[in-house]
């Protein structure tokens, strides 16, 4: 069980690496479309006066801004371990071991699904649907941690790969943290 929720926090932790692999180059298409139209027009600033719009590799990252990105990446954490577990206990709920679930879904990743019984498929189904709400709503709750502490998905995403991309503001955190 231990290896499932494992694998949940890993799903939903790339899930947002992907997501902030795509908003970063999601920017940087945006901002060559605007240069080619001769639209390079400055923007607002965004409500953070620490997520300019630039490079990652511009972006200064102060002490404070180090260890709300660490607060707010705990609390992220903890949403994301109740879903996990949420996660756990619908498939328990179904009848199902996560184990059995993981099988099963490779079975029908794999294209064996021939070997598994109508009542099996209409239930991974069932949980897949469910997992689908599960995360939606993980999703608006991590939204929601972030707004209220006056940051966007994108704003924290990047300054969360700033940080991992760099070695010198990940040697600062871990000295903050342990102060």
């Amino acid at each position: 069980m231990r290896n499932l929720v494992i694998l949940f926090s890993v799903l939903f932790s790339g899930a947002l690496f992907f997501s902030a692999c795509q908003s970063s180059s999601d920017y940087e298409t945006s901002e060559t479309e605007q240069r080619e139209m001769g639209q390079d027009q400055q923007q607002a600033p965004p409500q953070n006066q620490q997520m300019p719009q630039q490079n990652q590799s511009d972006i200064v990252l102060s002490d404070e801004d180090l260890m709300v990105v660490s607060d707010l990446n705990m609390e992220l954490q903890e949403v994301q371990n109740d879903a996990s577990n949420q996660l756990i206990s619908m498939i328990e709920d179904k009848g199902m071991t996560t184990e059995e679930y993981q099988q099963l879904s490779q079975m029908m990743e794999t294209g064996a699904g021939d070997q598994i019984t109508e009542a099996q498929v209409n239930t991974m189904e069932e949980i897949n649907s469910e997992m689908m709400t599960i995360r939606t709503s993980m999703q608006q709750e991590m939204d929601q941690v972030l707004e209220e502490n006056g940051y966007t998905m994108e704003e924290f995403q990047e300054m969360s790969m700033v940080i991992s991309q760099n070695p010198e503001y990940q040697q600062r955190l871990m000295e903050l943290q342990a102060n």
